[in-house]
């Protein structure tokens, strides 16, 4: 299960949640942010936030194919 980078959960509490249903899966930490919220596109132009959020889905689909199955 890939989650979010910022998610305030510890990653083995995360794991134990999510494979309560007794299928072992295992937690790996995503981008930070997919996409630039109010606080961290304040001041930036449209491009800048285009390429901020092109980054996140960049690094999003790298982990997908690392450890996709």
């Amino acid at each position: 299960m890939i989650i979010p980078g910022r998610a305030f959960v510890h990653d083995a509490e995360a794991q134990n949640v999510l494979s309560s249903d007794g299928i072992d899966r295992q937690v790996i930490r995503g981008p930070d942010m997919l996409t630039a919220d109010a606080e961290t596109s304040m001041g930036m132009i449209r491009e800048q936030v285009l390429e901020m959020e092109m980054d996140g889905f960049a690094d999003l689909i790298r982990i997908i194919n690392r450890y996709g199955k």
